[in-house]
């Protein structure tokens, strides 16, 4: 068993992706959800094939969803879209990511 099994995350985390591309479906959006230690309030993506396991929403990713499926999110409902494990500069150090693929 792995630590991040015993301690799951309520949202998606790029270790879950196996090195692999997941294609989903947008089933629903919730706005200022409260992320992190400081409880900032966020966009999450909900997908009908992760159930409660929602995907933080920034804005690398929503422009990546908005340049296929346009930028109202009420219309995101039912589009796919896929993710992938990638990497990132958070805070100056390089950190493990989810993106949406183009």
């Amino acid at each position: 068993m792995k630590l991040h099994e015993v301690f799951p995350s309520r949202f998606m985390e790029a270790r879950e992706l196996d090195g692999e591309p997941r294609t989903l479906t947008i089933e629903r959006y919730e706005t200022c959800v409260p992320v992190g230690r400081e409880g900032q309030l966020k966009t999450v993506l909900y997908f009908k094939e992760t159930g409660d396991r929602g995907l933080v929403l920034n804005r690398t990713n929503g422009n990546r969803i908005a340049a296929h499926h346009g930028e109202e999110l009420n219309n995101w409902a039912g589009c796919k879209i896929t993710i992938v494990p990638s990497t990132c500069d958070l805070e100056g150090k390089t950190v493990n990511c989810i993106r949406v693929k183009q």
